[in-house]
């Protein structure tokens, strides 16, 4: 080939344009780097024309550097472009001289992996990372104090392109041995390495919480917010945003874990944390107050605190608001949603009606793309909008709301069972009340029906989990089929859920007996319908010795479930003509409802009530004349109360 005219003019042109990029970068001028960049790389591209031998080591490393800037202007494509030329100059060069240049094409493939991540390609990012990790493991075990760094920080970008892949495990063990050379490294130089470590921290603690273990990750983000916390008090203005971040991950954390008086210390000290960051920076850190004022409300409700929950989401929703502008903003969407949770738990459905609507104007126009995270979504904030509007008793809104919520999760359910069934199943069962709620109670048994065939199908590939599920969905298909007068089709459906109840409660004493008692109750119901008293008798006494156990141990929790069980049981008994048996069930009822009405009477005097006509009845049929004269006047008063 012709050499370059006046090459050793270039080569200087050339090394003199490196050094100025390199300069320029330091200074923050990045568009004055890329220019000089550009040129280099155009002057190494001619050289290497002609001398390959010499000058394509100089193109590559000026390729690399290119792409560096250009990743840091976000324009990721064109740093693509450079960062793949580069590693397939780098690949042959290795091939031939790997001592000198295997450290280069590891390198050159881990900046490939970025770009490809930012261009949300991160099925082909992990392979370019995968090599790099590879490239990196091998020349840190002949050389650890030079490689060490390199290989952490390989181990460390792969774990998120695992985790943005949806491959938790993998990311876990990945992110182990990146956490592992940090403290190596930390443990030589702290303060260059403190930061990386606590960084690494965190990333393994959000891993831990994908694969559901969220006691794995508390310890870990314990850690990285005490590195944090020395970091931020040395230098606020560099470390008080990761501090702030830290804090958050660690309140989510200690949430999951139920530990909400805890969580609630951290996250209030997010918030304070974040406020002073906006406060000495306002065009900053504002998206990130509002994310840890919704992280906030969400313990605050948890704690039973639903008005402070209230204010600190309405907070939270309002910079969101200023955020987004006329644009649809998921943030903002996800917030109102929120909003909508926090009104209801006030008994304020017409507020969270309208936080609803405009969560769901939103969610539909980004759902507009076809993307099934918007999607989704969608479909649950219109699920929750159907619920408002029954709560308004505007039950034909409702559910042209739950049925387009339906139809979503059809499609969504249909391209991805596994992620979808259990939603699609929830769905149907908001369908299936809003259709009896409309007298449509054939339509209702349909929906219901389906909902209980999707939980079958959730148990057979999971029999672990949704059993419960299955049986509640069970017994809500009973109370369908009831409303229908069909009575041995109810009785049907809620035996099998009695059976199921009946499994996880000797499986799991004390988690399921309060719905194996109520199923029971549900059975004798539905027998005493069919006119089959005596063995409406046994369900109902079984239900009976169950909530006496739950009332012994916590009476303000189950003395009513307990009263209610005690009334049916009198009944039973009476239609049996065991009326002194059916006399001490209904007084014992009396009892409990008259201390229930003593401290509530609004919501137990019905009650009262009822029970109250039931034991008049059976003193009548006992000879107790006078006595069950007195007991219905004083039913009669109640009710006309």
């Amino acid at each position: 080939m012709a050499r370059v005219p006046n090459e050793a003019g270039e080569v200087e042109r050339a090394r003199a344009l490196i050094k100025q990029g390199i300069r320029l970068s330091e200074q923050d001028r990045p568009v004055e780097a890329l220019r000089a960049e550009e040129e280099a790389v155009a002057i190494y591209r001619r050289l290497a024309a002609s001398d390959p031998g010499r000058f394509r080591a100089d193109l590559a490393k000026t390729l690399y550097n290119l792409g560096v800037t250009l990743s840091g202007l976000d324009r990721s494509a064109e740093a693509l472009r450079a960062e793949e030329e580069s590693v397939a100059v780098y690949r042959e060069l290795a091939a031939s001289d790997p001592g000198r240049h295997r450290a280069d094409l590891g390198d050159s493939l881990a900046n490939l992996g970025v770009s490809l991540n930012e261009l949300d390609r991160p099925a082909e990012a992990v392979r370019a990372q995968e090599e790099a990790v590879a490239i990196h493991r091998e020349l840190a075990a002949d050389d650890p104090h030079r490689y060490r760094l390199t290989l952490a920080e390989s181990l460390a970008r792969l774990g998120v392109t695992l985790s943005a892949l949806e491959r938790p495990a993998e990311a876990l063990n990945v992110e182990r041995e990146a956490v592992g050379l940090y403290r190596q490294l930390a443990a030589i130089d702290p303060e260059r390495h403190r930061p990386d470590l606590a960084e690494a921290l965190i990333n393994l603690g959000v891993t831990f919480s994908e694969i559901g273990e969220p006691s794995g990750a508390l310890s870990i983000e314990r850690e990285a917010v005490g590195i944090r916390r020395e970091l931020a008090a040395a230098d606020p203005d560099q470390y008080r945003p990761e501090l702030a971040a830290s804090l958050d991950n660690l309140g989510s954390t200690l949430s999951v874990l139920g530990h909400d008086g805890d969580a609630l210390d951290v996250q209030q000290e997010a918030v304070t944390l974040y406020r002073l960051l906006v406060a000495d920076d306002p065009d900053h850190h504002r998206a990130g107050l509002a994310k840890s004022l919704t992280r906030l409300a969400a313990t605050l409700s948890e704690l039973d605190r639903p008005a402070d929950a209230l204010e600190a989401e309405q907070q939270a929703v309002t910079i969101f608001r200023d955020l987004a502008g006329a644009d649809p903003d998921p943030d903002l969407a996800d917030a109102l949603f929120n909003l909508g949770f926090r009104f209801s738990e006030l008994d304020r459905p017409a507020e969270a009606l309208e936080a609803e609507q405009q969560a769901v104007t939103i969610y539909r126009k980004l759902a507009a793309d076809g993307s099934e995270p918007h999607r989704r979504d969608l479909a649950r904030c219109l699920v929750h909008l159907g619920a408002s509007l029954s709560e308004l008793d505007r039950d034909t809104e409702a559910l042209e709301a739950e049925q387009q919520a339906l139809a979503v999760y059809r499609d969504l359910a249909a391209a991805d069972p596994e992620s979808y069934r259990h939603d699609l199943a929830i769905c149907l069962a908001s369908v299936s009340m809003t259709h009896s709620a409309l007298g449509r109670h054939a339509d209702a048994v349909h929906a219901q029906q389906e909902a209980v065939t999707v939980y079958r199908l959730l148990v057979a590939a999971d029999p672990d989990h949704h059993r419960a599920d299955l049986a509640k969905s069970l017994t809500h298909l009973a109370i369908r089929f009831a409303e229908l007068d069909r009575w041995a089709d109810a009785l049907e459906a809620e035996q099998q859920a009695v059976t199921i109840y009946r499994d996880l409660a000797t499986a799991d004493p004390g988690d399921h007996d309060h719905d194996l008692a109520n199923s029971l109750l549900n059975v004798g119901v539905w027998f005493a319908e069919l006119d089959r008293p005596a063995d409406a008798l046994e369900a109902e006494q079984q239900a009976v010795g169950v909530y006496r156990d739950l009332a012994a141990a916590d009476p303000d929790r189950y003395d009513p479930d307990l009263a209610r069980s005690l009334t049916h049981l009198g009944v039973t008994l009476s239609a049996l003509d065991r009326h002194a048996e059916a006399l001490e069930a209904e007084q014992q009822a009396v009892t409990i409802r008259r201390e229930l009405a003593a401290a509530d009477p609004d919501r137990h005097r019905p009650g009262l009530a009822e029970s109250l006509k039931n034991l008049s009845v059976t003193l009548s049929e006992l000879g107790y004349e006078k006595q069950a004269r007195r007991t219905h006047e004083e039913a009669e008063r109640l009710s006309e109360d």
